[in-house]
């Protein structure tokens, strides 16, 4: 999920850029380093998904969305210093010096000096180890306070008067911070894709990409049917699927969107020793898979005798056949499983050469998740290969 609320500290840093031009003024005027700051504007602009500087020779210049937000960032931080110049006592000021046995070092007491220090940063303290925070939210926001906010009645935890007090003014900031990220950011992508895959990227790389793109895009409802190339072409003509990845010969006449291409090779089980039969025993798909053709045409060109011993329709029941010492197959090397093993080219296992991956759309005009998709399945395959 999208993170949705505007860090106070990166609105800081935003409005300290914007009136210095420079991260480095920025970054002395709020007391932070300068990685941090940028670290914090960095994070603001993909909470936004926006821009909000420009650079112009040396200064730092705010985009168009960088002016548009820096009224409403002022108000976030006046509203926020107002609550929190209400709430807190005048700071506490002193030297302590303190020391805590060592098996205390590293689990209870840093964790308590961290919440100490969080609330009273003008109290030097001396200690030995260094100090951790696991502060939970209320906690911390009671301890910035310097106020409960709110108490326990039977089950239920019921507003403090300071609790109450709070509650207009912490909606008024979320109201604004929502209004901020919902101007900015572009609707979530949402529609409907029907994808057909070839049978042999079914259960290798084809799935982690589309797990992928469902964690960026989780309201777009996925259909992915497997087949033949063959197959998936003959049901493209009828407008069966919104996108089809389909597996051409490098020399067909009839491919089109080749978006990358991939070495046919030799795969056999870890145990494989079928070189020196008679025959190869080979385990394929059905009649009409561009491998099956290619390994015939590639055996029969050297005269290598060849039987088939289990013919499957889809790469699973084929890599349990070689798993059990049946035989041997050809495969894309960026989809052989890991179980396999890709057997060496030799006299009796000729190259295969190489098959073009294509990416084909319906007719007509295409959604925005189906274009989506497009570009993620097409730069992912792109950046496999390279």
């Amino acid at each position: 999920m999208r993170m949705r609320n505007l860090p106070t500290d990166a609105l800081r840093s935003f409005l300290a850029i914007y009136d210095s031009g420079s991260v480095t003024s920025a970054a002395d005027q709020i007391g932070r380093s300068q990685p941090a700051v940028s670290l914090q504007i960095k994070k603001l602009e993909e909470i936004l998904e926006t821009s909000l500087f420009r650079r112009v020779k040396k200064r730092l210049i705010p985009s168009l969305e960088g002016e548009k937000l820096c009224a409403r960032a002022r108000q976030i931080i006046a509203i926020n210093d107002e609550i929190v110049g209400e709430y807190r006592k005048p700071e506490l000021q002193g030297n302590v010096c303190l020391g805590i046995p060592s098996e205390f070092a590293i689990t209870l007491i840093p964790a308590i000096l961290g919440r100490f220090n969080a609330a009273y940063p003008h109290v030097a303290l001396e200690i030995v180890s260094d100090l951790s925070r696991n502060l939970i939210q209320i906690k911390k926001l009671e301890e910035i306070l310097e106020t409960s906010l709110f108490r326990r009645v039977k089950k239920r935890l019921i507003p403090s008067l300071e609790g109450e007090k709070l509650c207009a003014r912490a909606r008024q900031i979320i109201a604004i911070n929502d209004e901020i990220v919902g101007e900015y950011r572009k609707p979530e992508l949402q529609g409907n894709v029907c994808l057909g895959i070839p049978s042999e990227f079914a259960i290798t790389l084809i799935p982690a990409i589309l797990g992928r793109f469902n964690a960026a895009y989780p309201h777009v409802a996925l259909e992915i049917v497997s087949d033949l190339s063959r197959n998936l072409i003959q049901m493209q003509q009828q407008n069966k699927y919104d996108l089809i990845l389909t597996l051409h010969h490098q020399a067909s006449k009839v491919k089109k969107n080749a978006i990358s291409s991939d070495r046919l090779v030799w795969v056999g089980s870890q145990s494989h020793q079928f070189e020196k039969s008679r025959e190869i025993p080979l385990i394929l798909a059905k009649e009409g898979c561009i491998y099956r053709e290619k390994v015939f045409f590639h055996l029969n060109k050297i005269m290598r005798p060849w039987r088939i011993v289990h013919t499957n329709p889809d790469l699973s029941g084929i890599k349990s056949a070689i798993e059990a010492g049946l035989g041997i197959t050809a495969l894309a090397k960026s989809t052989v499983p890991e179980s396999l093993k890709i057997l060496e080219e030799n006299e009796h296992l000729p190259p295969l050469g190489y098959v073009d991956i294509c990416l084909l759309g319906r007719a007509g005009r295409r959604t925005e998740a189906v274009s989506k998709l497009e570009d993620f399945i097409s730069s992912s395959l792109r950046d496999f290969k390279s």
